[in-house]
């Protein structure tokens, strides 16, 4: 196992609170990870554009006018529950130590 696992722990619930605070975070952190060297457009690979005013989870290229979703491709995408509440869930997966209890939450949820 790398070295890295030892020492990298994840967020405290604060600070996931802090970072995470509202849609637009989460919506910022997905297109930071999704796009880290800016947008580039799946469909004709231009690096232009931007996201729209009226839904920022969606993402429209400068060249061919194609709107791309944020969340497409991932779990997230159909889904009806806001970001957050997804976040939330694996923040709380990835911060649990012991396996039973992620069996337990199955039950509680």
């Amino acid at each position: 196992m790398p070295a890295r696992w030892k020492n990298d722990k994840p967020m405290s619930r604060l600070a996931f609170e802090s970072r995470f605070s509202d849609e637009e975070a989460c919506l910022h952190y997905l297109a930071e990870h999704r796009w880290p060297e800016g947008f580039v457009c799946p469909s004709c690979g231009i690096c232009n554009g931007w996201p729209l005013k009226r839904n920022s989870a969606t993402w429209e290229c400068a060249s061919c006018a194609r709107q791309i979703f944020v969340t497409a491709g991932t779990v997230m995408h159909s889904s009806h529950l806001p970001l957050r509440i997804w976040f939330l869930a694996a923040h709380m997966v990835a911060s649990i130590r012991n396996p039973l209890v992620l069996f337990l939450i199955g039950f509680t949820w």
